[in-house]
C-alpha cells in the first residue's frame, strides 16, 4: 500500500479498508455464529480485527515502529474485547465485586478500552493532527457499543424488513452485522482522514 499523498487520496484508502474490513467482519460473524466451518473462533476474531489495524497502520504512518505499535493496538483491543465477551454477564450486570464493577456501565465501559486508547494516541503523536482524538474515539465506540447498538440495530431491522419484502433473503444476522461492522470503522476511517490527517511534515 503507496503512502497517501494528500486528505483525498488517504480519505480513499480509509473508506476502501473500512468497507473491506465491514465485509469481512459480517461474513466471519455469521459463519462462525452459525459455525459452518469448524475454525477457532478466537483465531477468527484475531485475524478480523488486527487486519484493518493492520491496513490503518500503513495508511497512517511511513515509519515501521509506528506501524507495529498500532498493530499492537488491535492485539490489546482483541484481548479486551475477548476477556469482556467470556465475562460479559459480570461485566454488564454482575455482582460489584470491585470498585470497578461498582461503576456505572457508561463510565466502566469507556474506561475499559483507555489501554489501547493511550496507545493509539502515543502512536499518533507528532505523526498526526489532533492524535489525542483517539483517546475519545475509541472508548466512545467499544466500551459505549451497549447503548449505540440498539438504534443501529433498529435501523437494521427496519432495512431488513423492506429488503426482505423485495426479495428472499433469511439472514438478517447480515444486516445487524453489517451496521455494527460499519459504524465502528467507518467513524475511524471518517476521524483517521479528517480529523486526525497527517502532520505536513510527515
Amino acid at each position: 500500500m503507496p503512502p497517501p499523498k494528500n486528505l483525498w487520496t488517504e480519505l480513499r484508502w480509509w473508506l476502501l479498508t473500512a468497507t473491506s474490513s465491514t465485509i469481512v467482519g459480517t461474513l466471519g460473524s455469521i459463519i462462525f455464529s452459525t459455525r459452518t466451518y469448524n475454525w477457532d473462533s478466537n483465531q477468527a476474531v484475531f485475524a478480523v480485527l488486527t487486519l484493518p489495524y493492520i491496513a490503518e497502520a500503513f495508511i497512517q504512518f511511513r515509519s515501521w515502529w509506528r506501524r507495529v505499535l498500532w498493530t499492537l493496538t488491535g492485539i490489546v483491543t482483541f484481548v479486551i474485547l475477548h476477556f469482556v465477551d467470556k465475562n460479559i454477564y459480570f461485566w454488564i450486570a454482575g455482582p460489584p465485586e470491585s470498585f470497578f464493577l461498582s461503576l456505572p456501565l457508561w463510565i466502566r465501559g469507556p474506561l475499559t478500552f483507555i489501554p489501547p486508547a493511550i496507545l493509539e494516541f502515543v502512536t499518533a503523536s507528532g505523526a498526526r493532527q489532533r492524535p489525542w482524538i483517539w483517546i475519545i474515539l475509541t472508548p466512545v465506540l467499544l466500551g459505549l457499543w451497549f447503548y449505540w447498538t440498539v438504534p443501529i440495530r433498529h435501523v437494521a431491522q427496519n432495512l431488513f424488513a423492506l429488503i426482505q419484502a423485495q426479495t428472499s433473503v433469511s439472514t438478517q444476522e447480515f444486516f445487524f452485522g453489517a451496521a455494527n461492522f460499519g459504524t465502528i470503522f467507518f467513524a475511524r476511517a471518517l476521524v483517521g482522514s479528517i480529523i486526525a490527517p497527517r502532520l505536513r511534515s510527515e
